[in-house]
C-alpha cells in the first residue's frame, strides 16, 4: 500500500468523524469537502454552491483563481445555455458534488485551457481539475469549466461519474488541451 493513498483514506476518514455527513478528502493538498444527500431541490444545491463564493441565487461576483485570473461566479455553472436558462444542476447526480466542484475552482490540482468548437465560433475554455478520495481511498475527479476571453464565466460542471465521458469526448473532437497551471504539495 503506498503512503499517498494510505494518508488520503486517513484524512477521508477524520472528516467523517468530524460531521455528519459523507466527506470526500483532497488527494493533494489536504482538507476535506462534504458530499451533499439526493432529494433537495435544484435551487438547495445552486444556493450551496453560491456560497462557498459568498453569493446568493441570482447574484454574481468575481473570484481570482490560482494563477490570478478573474472568473466570474453565478449560477450559470449549472444552467443550461439553449433551453431558456434552465437549471441542470440535478442531472447526472451532480448536485451531490456542488461543494467539491466549488473547492475545485479555488484550490485547482490543475488548470487546462482547450479550444472547443461550437455552433457560431471557436471559444476557450479553462478546466478546472481536483483529485478526490471517498473513506475507502477511491479516488475521483470534480470538473468545472470557465468560457470565454476576457471575462471568464462559468460554463458546466461534472461529476465523477462523468469524467470518462469528458476526456473521450475531447479525444473524439480532437481537442488540444494545454495545462497551464498545476498545484504544488
Amino acid at each position: 500500500m503506498d503512503s499517498i493513498a494510505a494518508a488520503t483514506r486517513a484524512l477521508a476518514r477524520d472528516a467523517l468523524k468530524r460531521g455528519g455527513n459523507v466527506m470526500a478528502a483532497r488527494v493533494r493538498g489536504g482538507g476535506s469537502a462534504g458530499v451533499l444527500p439526493y432529494g433537495e431541490g435544484e435551487a438547495f444545491y445552486v444556493r450551496a454552491f453560491l456560497a462557498q463564493f459568498g453569493l446568493s441565487m441570482g447574484e454574481g461576483g468575481e473570484f481570482v483563481d490560482a494563477q490570478g485570473v478573474k472568473l466570474t461566479i453565478t449560477d450559470d455553472v449549472f444552467r443550461w445555455k439553449n433551453k431558456a436558462g434552465v437549471l441542470k444542476v440535478t442531472e447526472r447526480g451532480r448536485e451531490r458534488y456542488v461543494l467539491l466542484m466549488a473547492d475545485t475552482v479555488k484550490r485547482p490540482d490543475a488548470i487546462y485551457e482547450t479550444w472547443v468548437s461550437g455552433q457560431k465560433a471557436r471559444s476557450l475554455r479553462r478546466n478546472y481539475v481536483a483529485r478526490w478520495a471517498d473513506a475507502d481511498g477511491r479516488e475521483f475527479e470534480t470538473l468545472v469549466v470557465f468560457g470565454g476571453e476576457g471575462e471568464w464565466k462559468g460554463v458546466t460542471a461534472f461529476n465523477p461519474a462523468e469524467m470518462d465521458h469528458v476526456v473521450k469526448r475531447a479525444a473524439r473532437r480532437g481537442q488540444k488541451v494545454k495545462r497551464v497551471f498545476t498545484a504544488k504539495d
